[in-house]
């Protein structure tokens, strides 16, 4: 058995983490996979999959550990890095909840708990209909 560190972006943010915050009635707007000092997730601000450093200030984050059957790690998801930011899907998913989605582009609730699923993770919810806090809640209470 292994676990995931998921962080939880509850900062005031810019307009975009305000947005989501409002529209989904929580107080997170943001989410990422920890590995070490790095950072695996779908980013609004630089519209693309990524690794990169999660080097914030932890007073705005909350931080989970996950039970999975497999570890994460860079190799596992080094196919889905570089894919876009999915605008249309988070809008459409979670916004005005009608379930649409593009194969290839992600937002990052959505990557997230399909990763954490595809590690064995008991994640019930359908990875392009949860917001952050859906995951959150996934995490807390299945």
């Amino acid at each position: 058995m292994s676990t995931v560190r998921v962080a939880f972006y509850k900062g005031k943010g810019r307009f975009f983490d305000k947005l989501i915050k409002w529209w989904t009635k929580s107080d997170y707007s943001h989410v990422e996979l920890l590995l070490g000092s790095e950072m695996f997730s779908a980013s609004s601000y630089s519209n693309l999959v990524r690794w990169t450093f999660h080097n914030r200030d932890e007073s705005k984050w909350d931080y989970y550990d996950v039970p999975t059957e497999r570890p994460l790690t860079k190799e596992l998801v080094k196919s889905l890095v570089g894919h876009k930011y999915d605008w249309l899907g988070i809008m459409f998913s979670i916004v005005v909840p009608l379930g649409l989605h593009s194969s290839n582009k992600y937002f990052c609730s959505e990557i997230c708990s399909d990763v954490l699923y595809t590690l064995g993770a008991d994640i019930e919810g359908i990875p392009n209909k949860m917001s952050p806090n859906d995951l959150a809640e996934e995490i807390l209470y299945v």
